[in-house]
């Protein structure tokens, strides 16, 4: 059923499979979504399971189609402090709109490296996570919050995506500025857009979501990750298709 998986894996038995990882076998040309749950169906009815992959009785019960789990783990810094639970979210038309079933591993992502990333590709895409009283905070340089904020985006600035996700719009940040110091709640608002026009200038290459709710952060992270993470594995195959008829031709030769 899986031959030509296995003969490009390298597995011999059964059993081989468990030194393989669910990445690396999304990785391989014509491999989908799909492949991937049949061959989690099939090892979990042998009893055995993918390299850090659930165990073989949750994919028995998958087997009824309940729910779909994210190919990928969310890394989370363990400096974040409210951290999404990303516990409440669906798969598109084509999985009939099922809930998913996110793996997630608090980690030290590293100073000023943002809140959120993916296994296996830390260093490739990082995302920030703002509540509107820490954007309040950062923004308006109370301590020394603006100066490490800046560091963050210094970094996300050189990575392959880098992204800012804010629990509330523009305007309702804006509107919602408070007073601090010396300066009123206008002389703020002013302040707040002046630096966030300024840093999207400075750090042109970060993208900034504001979103209506935290709710939404959450499931636009979640969807910034997956998208990243589906073109990455789409780049392998490339590669990887390209690899092997570059191979197949020099057969010729």
């Amino acid at each position: 059923m899986f031959n030509q998986l296995a003969s490009l894996l390298n597995i011999h038995r059964p059993s081989d499979w468990t030194r393989v990882t669910p990445e690396q076998v999304l990785s391989q040309p014509r491999t989908g979504d799909r492949t991937l749950l049949s061959l989690r169906t099939w090892l979990a009815k042998q009893n055995l399971s993918l390299l850090g992959d659930l165990p073989p009785e949750y994919w028995l019960s998958q087997s009824a189609g309940k729910s779909v789990v994210s190919p990928f783990t969310i890394l989370i810094d363990t400096g974040e402090q409210h951290p999404f639970t990303f516990s409440n979210l669906q798969a598109g038309a084509a999985q009939d709109y099922r809930p998913i079933v996110v793996r997630s591993h608090r980690q030290a992502l590293g100073v000023s490296r943002g809140d959120y990333s993916i296994d296996g590709f830390t260093g490739q895409i990082h995302i920030e996570r703002k509540s509107m009283e820490d954007a309040h905070s950062t923004m308006l340089g109370w301590g020394d919050r603006r100066e490490r904020f800046e560091a963050t985006l210094s970094f996300l600035n050189q990575i392959d995506f880098g992204a800012v996700v804010v629990e509330c719009t523009l305007g309702t940040l804006l509107s919602g500025a408070p007073e601090h110091g010396k300066r009123s709640k206008v002389e703020n608002r002013r302040a707040l857009n002046s630096t966030y026009l300024s840093w999207i200038m400075k750090f042109s290459s970060v993208h900034w979501l504001f979103c209506d709710t935290r709710g939404l952060a959450e499931t636009e992270t979640y969807r910034l990750l997956e998208k990243f993470y589906a073109h990455k594995l789409r780049q392998r195959k490339a590669a990887a298709t390209k690899s092997k008829t570059f191979q197949s031709d020099l057969s010729l030769v």
